[in-house]
């Protein structure tokens, strides 16, 4: 089985979505000003605000203890979109096998960490 490849570094200018430390939900609208080792100034794309501090990538330990039945989105590689729609059917490894919620299939490869995030 092929491992994917690693999604692409973020640069100046590309929106992203952040984690809220509170309670977990990601935050849309905002967007790279600056970038360097793996770290990220954000500003707000509303009203043009810099966030004070930087930002790091998408952490895979925050997915690493994903139980059965977690509801999860996957990591479009082509688009960088986030899709909806699927959740853990088995861990192994580091890498996850998941059902998809429309129909109940099980997908026929394993997806790493890095490609998951909890829905929001």
């Amino acid at each position: 089985m092929a491992t994917p490849p690693t999604p692409k570094p973020l640069g100046p200018g590309t929106e992203v979505e952040i984690r809220l430390r509170s309670d977990g939900r990601w935050a849309r609208g905002f967007e790279i000003v600056d970038s360097s080792d793996g770290e990220y100034q954000l500003q707000r794309r509303v009203d043009g605000v810099v966030l004070p501090g930087r930002f790091r990538d998408h952490d895979p330990a925050d997915t690493d203890r994903l139980a059965p039945g977690t509801p999860v989105e996957v990591h479009v590689r082509y688009d960088g979109r986030w899709s909806p729609g699927f959740e853990i059917a088995d861990a192994s490894d580091g890498s996850y096998r998941l059902l998809r919620q429309s129909d109940g299939a099980l997908l026929p490869v394993a997806f790493p960490a890095r490609d998951l995030r909890l829905r929001h």
